[in-house]
């Protein structure tokens, strides 16, 4: 049924853009008595269907495919932030040794390294993009999922990635009085790291 859902896309009402719009996947939750069920049956059922799916789990921001996430993006709103290069430098996505990144980091030289490159046209573009759109665009710079796809849980890093743009779209539906109330201001970047940031420690 869900994927007669999809497919025929019937249009629902858009809060934030106060309009109808087609249905889309993030719109959809979908309930079962234990989580375990759903992570056993419902999940593997529905991404055989080719539908993309993403389970509530309390340390998903820490998992990996997340944290390089969040680093690109770092380094997409600042290409000077010193950590985010390092991190993505000696992930499997980057070329260097932990202990040579941290020798180059320490000595104030600069790290390049090809993952910083292929982000480095993002990081111009950034202003313009919303941040659901721009998570797209790192994830095809980096060709995240080819790599996610040789991890033994690679459909929960995926489906990990594809929570972090569902949250990124909560974010840009957020009202800026309720964001303001949480000292958090302005829609880039920075800001929905520090949203998320909020959300997380908070659950």
């Amino acid at each position: 049924r869900l994927q007669e859902l999809l497919e025929e896309a019937p249009k629902v009402w858009d809060k934030s853009q106060k309009s109808y719009r087609r249905l889309r996947g993030s719109d959809i939750a979908v309930l079962a008595i234990t989580n375990a069920y759903l992570s056993d049956n419902v999940a593997p059922a529905l991404r055989a269907l080719g539908i993309p799916t993403r389970l509530q789990q309390e340390d998903w921001f820490e998992s990996p495919a997340v944290q390089v996430m969040v680093q690109a993006l770092s380094y997409v709103a600042n290409p000077l932030d010193r950590h985010a290069a390092l991190f993505l430098s000696v992930t499997e996505l980057g070329t260097r040794s932990f202990e040579e990144a941290l020798t180059l980091a320490l000595q104030g030289k600069p790290l390049t390294d090809p993952v910083l490159q292929q982000l480095e046209p993002l990081a111009k573009a950034s202003p313009l993009l919303a941040i659901p759109d721009l998570i797209d665009q790192v994830v095809e710079a980096l060709d995240l999922f080819s790599t996610l796809s040789s991890w033994p849980d690679a459909a929960q890093a995926r489906a990990d990635v594809l929570r972090l743009r569902f949250e990124a779209e909560a974010f840009m539906e957020t009202e800026p009085a309720t964001l303001a109330a949480q000292g958090i201001y302005g829609a880039g970047i920075p800001s929905f790291l520090a949203w998320l940031t909020e959300i997380v420690e908070t659950q």
